[in-house]
């Protein structure tokens, strides 16, 4: 007689699996319902505690929602002493934007006035569109021979579309 194979779950299963140490608050209700940020404290915690905080949030990979995306880093943290968050986003007017860039300066850059200029719009295909334009304007790479100038500065707005598409 055979053993029973375990299978892990999947879908909504998976993440109530994933979930089950952490201790969920809704921290804002939206039209598509509540957004919460799932906290992970360490075995020894104490509300009257003063821990260092890590906050991951995630609005997805580039195409599908994933709201467990950062639970494997909050047990890390909180394994090792922290209060680790992983809260959720979703749809919605961007409250504060924190654009930064690699690969396109001597050390990473922030693009100010991209981040400036998203603050308070909300993520819609045109809105997406003219942020990825503008942070084309703020770059200034070189062409070495890792890649061209051209594509460096094109990508920008490429990764910048993707990231912003993750989060509507």
């Amino acid at each position: 007689m055979s053993s029973p194979v375990h299978v892990p779950p999947i879908g909504e299963a998976r993440e109530r699996e994933i979930l089950k140490d952490a201790t969920t608050y809704t921290y804002r209700q939206t039209e598509h319902g509540p957004v919460h940020a799932h906290f992970f404290f360490p075995p020894d915690f104490s509300p009257d505690d003063c821990r260092p905080v890590v906050v991951f949030f995630s609005g997805g990979f580039w195409d599908t929602p994933m709201r467990t995306q950062f639970v494997p880093h909050c047990n890390h943290f909180a394994a090792r002493g922290a209060v680790a968050v992983a809260a959720e986003l979703s749809g919605g007017a961007v409250k504060k934007a924190r654009v930064a860039l690699g690969s396109v300066a001597p050390v990473p850059l922030y693009a100010a006035k991209t981040s400036a200029w998203l603050a308070g719009r909300k993520l819609s295909a045109p809105v997406i569109e003219e942020a990825c334009e503008l942070v084309k304007t703020e770059v200034s790479p070189i062409t070495d021979t890792r890649s061209e100038a051209a594509y460096r500065r094109e990508m920008c707005g490429v990764l910048l579309g993707r990231a912003l598409n993750s989060l509507r």
